[in-house]
């Protein structure tokens, strides 16, 4: 099971007793719980929270890491069906031609499409040099 929107507006920080710095103490909104590849959850927070900016990413990846393994090749794969599934899903056009939600027009921007696997295969690039 993946909690399938996480992103910073649903997590809640405490600062980490030992004077470190802040932890995940809770994670709210679970209504769009679904059974998924974790790798799934992890190439959606790339996208969405760090448009694959290389040091956020990076970042990222190695505290995942030194909690759960992570391979790759399951990044890799998980990216292509991601980018797919984001370049033929309406969601977004649904929410706010059909619905009247002007929260998600910040999706919509004025520059041209890019497909998500031209990001992500520059974004390797930087990580394995």
């Amino acid at each position: 099971m993946i909690h399938g929107d996480y992103q910073e507006g649903n997590l809640f920080f405490v600062d980490d007793a030992t004077g470190g710095s802040a932890r995940i103490s809770d994670i709210i909104d679970w209504d769009q719980v679904y059974r998924a590849p974790r790798a799934w959850e992890v190439i959606r927070t790339l996208d969405l929270c760090f448009a694959l900016e290389p040091r956020s990413v990076r970042a990222f990846l190695a505290a995942y890491r030194s909690v759960a393994p992570l391979p790759d090749d399951a990044l890799d794969t998980t990216a292509q069906a991601y980018s797919w599934m984001r370049a033929h899903d309406f969601w977004v056009y649904d929410h706010i031609y059909a619905q009247g939600n002007t929260r998600y027009q910040h999706y919509i921007g004025p520059a041209p499409f890019v497909p998500f696997t031209d990001g992500w295969l520059a974004l390797r690039a930087t990580l394995t040099s």
